[in-house]
């Protein structure tokens, strides 16, 4: 969090972060030097990023299993979408957890992070709420799958099976007007 305040505050860049996972978006001219000037503050606090996991800036940026895509930024649109690997290895993981009937509190608590991410990231807040029967079961620490559980996962699976990449509109004229009346008091 410290990292990501001072490289926003001091050198304007475009930045967030996911536990020891940053996500760099900044324009095409800017983004090899962003992603250089964050590097470079980290080394010389003494942290060193994994060159391994490092990805060279792109208008279609993968963030934990999920794409950004700014290719279409100048029409006022982003598209976001999961990989389709990481769709893939979500669908299997949910499908080994329902055949085995079994979920672990540590093997609960990782599937709840890749689901939060891949739910917030490509859908606002739609999957929240299922993830929270997923999260009194961490809480409960029993393995064995309930059935508000198997619901989420199944709720999870549909999202990941049939949803569409989402496209976030830039400019507020562009967006859909929803208006909703209630009589509520």
């Amino acid at each position: 969090q410290c990292i990501v305040a001072a490289v926003r505050r001091y050198f304007a860049l475009c930045v967030c972060h996911y536990y020891d996972d940053y996500n760099v978006c900044e324009p095409a001219y800017s983004a090899r030097h962003a992603q250089w000037v964050l590097r470079r503050v980290h080394e010389i606090i003494g942290f060193k990023l994994d060159v391994g996991k490092h990805v060279k800036a792109t208008l279609a940026s993968p963030f934990l299993g999920v794409i950004t895509d700014l290719a279409q930024l100048h029409r006022g649109m982003v598209h976001v979408r999961v990989k389709p690997d990481r769709s893939v290895k979500l669908l299997a993981l949910i499908h080994e957890i329902i055949t085995a009937n079994r979920l672990p509190k540590g093997a609960c608590a990782s599937l709840i992070g890749k689901l939060f991410f891949f739910c917030t990231s490509c859908f606002n807040k739609v999957g929240r709420a299922a993830l929270e029967s997923l999260e009194s079961h961490r809480s409960s620490g029993n393995p064995t799958v309930t059935p508000p559980v198997l619901a989420s996962l199944l709720f999870c699976a549909a999202l990941l099976t049939y949803s569409k990449p989402r496209t976030i509109y830039v400019y507020r004229r562009m967006r859909h007007v929803l208006r909703v009346w209630t009589d509520a008091m």
